[in-house]
């Protein structure tokens, strides 16, 4: 997977289908922090065969290094912002685009990845196959982050952060290892809401031994999309953790990527039998 410049700002790792033509144009949002995919990517995107793949990083991240959340650097947490984010990834997404030949647009996110999705997902509404939330829960930033803090024992946090939202503390200040300008996007940032109006396919991922977002985020994203615009395909994996990893070993993703693909050939998503709708 080479680096490509897909934006003035932003690297992208690019690959080819792996058999034949690609079919359609699988483009993915990774998780928070710095890391970049490159080191993981041939091996964990191995079973996907017939997409384009183009995995679009953060400003100030570098696609082949992955340090640890704590060694961010400060061009990039003080960059760092979902707003920005989002503009910078729509321009991407747009010289995306132009690329030859037009192919049918999968949009996928990981984990924060997902929380602009939806507004990806607006400008390619032409072309788009539908959406993969991968261990996402759908939820507003704000109160999934809150439920987040509570699993993990630390509900305080989330009191003080929304005290210093509210305060007068310049945007640049770090707290928590993020400036404030990243928690006061994240404190006021629409997912749901946008979420379930979107007239694709939606198919979310999700371990119930996630380490991280408690079922009952998942649960009640799942709840609120009844009746709603969007069809939610949920595919529920037991002793799965936030990485999508069982404690056997398995690699949750490598179950995906031929659902993936079938999606493209057969043109609708065929939600698997041991998915509920």
């Amino acid at each position: 997977m080479p680096a490509a410049q897909a934006d003035r700002q932003i690297q992208a790792l690019w690959r080819t289908a792996n058999q034949g033509p690609a079919l359609y144009r699988l483009v993915v949002v990774p998780g928070s922090g710095c890391a970049g995919m490159g080191p993981l990517a041939q091996r964990y995107f191995e079973g996907l065969q017939a997409a384009e793949i183009w995995i679009i990083h953060k400003p100030h991240t570098r696609p082949w290094v992955a340090p640890p959340p704590d060694q961010c650097g400060d061009e990039f947490v003080q960059y760092d912002s979902l707003l920005r984010w989002q503009t910078d990834a729509l321009a991407a997404l747009q010289t995306l685009a132009l690329q030859r030949p037009r192919l049918p647009l999968l949009l996928m996110g990981i984990s924060e990845g997902a929380e602009i999705l939806p507004a990806l997902a607006a400008q390619s509404a032409d072309g788009l196959m539908g959406l993969v939330l991968l261990s996402a829960s759908g939820l507003d930033p704000v109160r999934a982050f809150q439920l987040q803090l509570q699993k993990m024992g630390r509900a305080a946090v989330w009191s003080e952060l929304r005290a210093n939202v509210h305060s007068a503390l310049p945007d640049g200040l770090v707290v928590h290892g993020r400036s404030l300008r990243y928690w006061r996007d994240l404190w006021g940032w629409p997912m749901t809401e946008p979420l379930l109006t979107i007239k694709q396919p939606v198919l979310q991922v999700w371990g119930d031994a996630d380490e991280l977002m408690p079922a009952s985020a998942y649960q009640a994203f799942a709840e609120q999309s009844r009746g709603r615009t969007m069809a939610l395909c949920v595919w529920q994996w037991p002793r799965a953790n936030h990485a999508l990893r069982t404690p056997d070993g398995l690699q949750v993703q490598q179950q995906l990527w031929p659902v993936l693909d079938r999606w493209a050939r057969d043109g609708k998503l065929d939600c698997p039998a041991s998915a509920t709708r």
